[in-house]
């Protein structure tokens, strides 16, 4: 069987809507989360996450016990807000899994962040 298929072959990939994460309602934004991808035994989720003006993301890797964290700018600042986040909204979900900094690539000027979030997925 393919490792990213379950057993009537549909995807155990999914993804959080990124809309949510452009809620001003939390109670809203907490109920969208979910209802989100973590209802059913999906191997990877893949979370976009919106940081006042900037993109970064996140894959929850429950196969391997991971949670990988990509911030196109890579700086310190920016994993720990991502950080925040993800405990806040996805930390019931992440709790047992490793955070992992993914490295590259590297956003090199001010607007490329959204391309190289859409790459990291």
């Amino acid at each position: 069987m393919d490792q990213d298929r379950d057993d009537q072959g549909q995807s155990r990939i999914e993804g959080v809507n990124p809309l949510c994460a452009t809620l001003h309602d939390e109670a809203m934004k907490l109920q969208t989360i979910e209802t989100s991808p973590f209802d059913s035994s999906n191997r990877l989720v893949l979370i976009p996450v919106f940081l006042d003006g900037h993109w970064a993301g996140a894959v929850l890797d429950y196969k391997n016990g991971k949670k990988v964290i990509f911030d196109p700018m890579q700086t310190a600042y920016y994993y720990k807000i991502v950080c925040i986040v993800l405990d806040k909204y996805f930390g019931k979900f992440a709790a047992d899994l490793k955070p992992i900094r993914q490295r590259a690539p590297r956003q090199e000027d001010t607007n490329s962040y959204g391309p190289l979030t859409l790459l990291f997925f």
